[in-house]
Order: C-alpha cells, then sequence, then structure tokens
C-alpha cells in the first residue's frame, strides 16, 4: 500500500509543504498510527476562520474498483483540532479493514488521506496577504510540526476561482 499520509492536502498547492514535515508523513504506517494522535494548529488572519465542521478528514483505500472509506469532521478544542472519540474508534475499525485488503493484496491496494479546511470571512473584505499556516503532531499535541507555509488569503482566493468570495461567517 502506498504511503496514506504522504497524500495528505490542506486547502490548495499555493502554500509551501514542509519537507521535513512531509518526510516524517511519508514514514507513518497509516494502518496502525493511532487517529487519536493526529492534532492540527491553523494559524488563521484576523479576518478568516473555519466554521463548525469547516475541518474534514477523509480516509479510506481502494482495491479492484472496491472502496472503503470515511470522512470524519475535526473538532476544534481551543487553538487545537482533533477527532472525536467516535470518530477515533470509526477510523481504527476502518484500518482493521483496510489492514485486511492490504495484506491479501499489498499492490492493489491504494490509500489516500485528506484533509479540507473550509473558510469563511469575518469581514465584507479579507486581507488578501494575510497568511495561512497548518501545523500537524502525531503525537497528540506533545510537539507539532510546520507543515503548510505561505499561503495567502490571495492565494486561496486564486483557487476558489475568479470573481468568488469567501461566504460570510455566521454566528462566529
Amino acid at each position: 500500500m502506498k504511503p496514506i499520509f504522504a497524500a495528505l492536502l490542506f486547502l490548495t498547492a499555493c502554500g509551501s509543504i514542509n519537507p521535513l514535515t512531509a518526510a516524517r508523513l511519508s514514514q507513518l504506517d497509516p494502518l496502525t498510527s493511532d487517529p487519536a494522535n493526529l492534532a492540527a494548529q491553523v494559524t488563521l488572519p484576523p479576518d478568516i476562520a473555519i466554521p463548525t465542521g469547516g475541518m474534514e478528514m477523509y480516509f479510506g483505500a481502494t482495491r479492484d474498483g472496491q472502496e472503503k472509506s470515511a470522512t470524519v469532521q475535526l473538532d476544534q478544542h481551543g487553538d487545537i483540532w482533533r477527532l472525536s472519540p467516535e470518530d477515533v474508534m470509526r477510523l481504527k475499525s476502518l484500518q482493521r479493514e483496510i489492514a485486511i485488503w492490504q495484506n491479501e493484496a499489498p499492490d492493489g491496494t491504494e490509500g489516500t488521506l485528506s484533509i479540507s479546511i473550509a473558510g469563511c470571512s469575518l469581514t465584507d473584505a479579507p486581507n488578501p496577504q494575510g497568511e495561512i499556516s497548518v501545523r500537524l503532531s502525531f503525537d497528540g499535541g506533545a510537539q507539532f510540526r510546520p507543515f503548510l507555509t505561505g499561503l495567502t488569503v490571495a492565494d486561496m482566493m486564486q483557487q476558489i476561482g475568479a470573481g468568488e468570495t469567501l461566504d460570510r461567517c455566521n454566528g462566529l
């Protein structure tokens, strides 16, 4: 199975992916790594927020046209985003199912892990030079490593498409 964590994606490809963190991702075994240990910190400009339900993780595998997968939300706890205990258990169960596939057909099983972040605007016109960064922890939040740096609101808006705007945040 290809390294699943190496396929981790955030927001857009316009930022700089930290090569040391990317190397660490590629060394993790997604079938044995405890999902409870995954934590993320996101730094946003003051005029951008992540709404409730705005950070999701997809984890899955395909084999011979079949798919086993789950999409779960990461919940915010202060400035750290984590999986709920229920979703940790759900992903551990999925890990066991995918491990069976991996043992049966190592070359025919391909895995994917992605994290998507939906942003919303707290103002009518967010500062286009505001920077967005993401740091990841694989040890439950004891140590965070830079993952995505140098992404600006303008970069994000370019990925959304010309003439598009961020939705206004409701209730944040």
